[in-house]
């Protein structure tokens, strides 16, 4: 027969595997739901801020890495042509078939929670500023693309952590002739962003 002894033993033991169970299960549930959050592909395995707080603020280039191939066909003739611009965070250089050309460069964007945004640009020492809307493109749920004002300034979100954000940008287009000529330009183009 059991003494007092074995049933507070057996109790203390009980209590406390359930409380171990309890935490367990807290435990993986909060990290199920936090790494749910994970939308982008770069996106970071655990944040406790939301794509829409994450987003928000005000955001400097960094880097840029764009390319445009533009392929020419007439009278059964192709040729293409090759347009490069890289940005190292101060200075915007630029590649084309006729040459290399350098210049001071920044882009500064801030996204407000509102829905509203300013941008600058500064192009060897002209400056153009812009204000409008942004919001999230297609997919409100899973927010990985962002367009400012028109779908034609939209990006998809490759990576948004709380002070880096990379933008890409992924486009072609083709024009045809009745004679079969085309014009086909296809734009690669990855833009990095740190939180000021």
């Amino acid at each position: 027969m059991p003494t007092n002894n074995d049933i507070i033993n057996l109790y203390k033991t009980n209590t406390m595997k359930n409380r171990i169970t309890k935490l367990s299960l807290f435990l993986l549930v909060g990290i199920l739901a936090i790494t749910g959050c994970k939308k982008g592909a770069n996106d970071p395995f655990l944040s406790l801020l939301s794509r829409d707080a994450r987003i928000t603020g005000t955001w400097k280039l960094s880097a840029e890495d764009y390319t445009r191939i533009t392929t020419y066909a007439s009278s059964g003739t192709t040729s293409s042509s090759t347009v490069t611009n890289s940005y190292d965070g101060n200075i915007m250089t630029v590649v084309t078939p006729a040459g290399t050309t350098t210049y001071s460069y920044s882009w500064t964007i801030t996204i407000d929670k509102d829905g509203t945004y300013s941008m600058t640009k500064i192009e060897d020492g002209t400056q153009d500023d812009y204000t409008g809307n942004w919001w999230w493109l297609e997919d409100t749920k899973d927010k990985t693309r962002i367009a400012f004002d028109d779908d034609v300034e939209s990006y998809l979100i490759d990576q948004l952590k709380n002070k880096e954000m990379v933008l890409t940008q992924n486009t072609s287009y083709k024009t045809t002739n009745t004679a079969n000529d085309y014009s086909e330009t296809v734009i690669t183009s990855t833009f990095t962003f740190t939180k000021e």
